[in-house]
């Protein structure tokens, strides 16, 4: 069954990122993507844009690890944004 209303939304970037194995919604809207053993928490679409390209440049030095990357507080406004990587 589908309960209430499904709040898609595209990501449009000219960013390549790896192969998205899974993309994952809660009943909210807010979206999780799953690359390789890393699970990266999105939050809502306020400021896709940004928390995509945060990923693209942070991806690289994730590259063998395995936990959850939180940009779900990204603020394109907060130059110094620190974010929030838990080892599994």
């Amino acid at each position: 069954r589908l309960y209430g209303a499904c709040k898609c939304f595209f990501i449009y970037s000219t960013v390549k990122l790896p192969s998205v194995d899974r993309i994952q919604y809660d009943s909210r809207g807010n979206a999780d993507l799953y690359i390789g053993d890393i699970q990266v928490v999105l939050g809502d679409n306020a400021d896709l844009n940004g928390k995509i390209s945060a990923l693209n440049d942070m991806l690289p030095s994730l590259e063998g690890m395995s936990g959850i990357l939180y940009l779900d507080t990204f603020d394109e406004t907060n130059t110094s944004m620190m974010y929030t990587f838990k080892k599994k």
